[in-house]
């Protein structure tokens, strides 16, 4: 009688078809296609000539925000990097030669540099000058 009680206590074990492991195998299945899709399309864009990316690893904040990543040739010429490559650079995984790592910053931070510059009066940084010329040059 006793084992009976204990038994109504015990948490019950999930069996391969419940809902919670069909929930898992759903995202896992949702993840895998979304991310060879992914690959596709940073394929496609890098056959359109609109994907240069710096890391070794293709970014995916490019390639899902902006369809294109001009992060390399933006990097060649000194200026700043999407999020994700910046972090690829601080993780080591840079693939750009004679480029120093530790001299590529993201716009969010060239972005926090041209605004503490502004607002102290100093001159910005040079990731922050770099922005400066892109956006101008975009704006031309």
């Amino acid at each position: 009688m006793f084992s009976l009680i204990l038994g109504c206590w015990a948490e019950p074990t999930p069996s391969p078809s419940s809902p919670a492991t069909e929930a898992v195998a759903t995202v896992d299945d949702t993840q895998a296609r979304l991310q060879a899709e992914l690959r596709a399309l940073v394929a496609a864009l890098t056959e359109a000539g609109r994907y240069d990316c710096c890391v070794e690893a293709p970014c995916q904040y490019c390639a899902t925000r902006t369809a294109g990543c001009s992060c390399g040739e933006g990097l060649r010429e000194g200026e700043p990097v999407c999020e994700e490559c910046a972090m690829g650079w601080a993780q080591g995984r840079g693939a750009e030669p004679g480029v120093d790592p530790g001299k590529v910053c993201s716009f969010l931070e060239a972005d926090r540099a041209i605004r503490s510059a502004q607002a102290s009066g100093e001159p910005c940084r040079e990731c922050g000058e770099a922005v400066t010329r892109q956006v101008e040059r975009l704006r031309r």
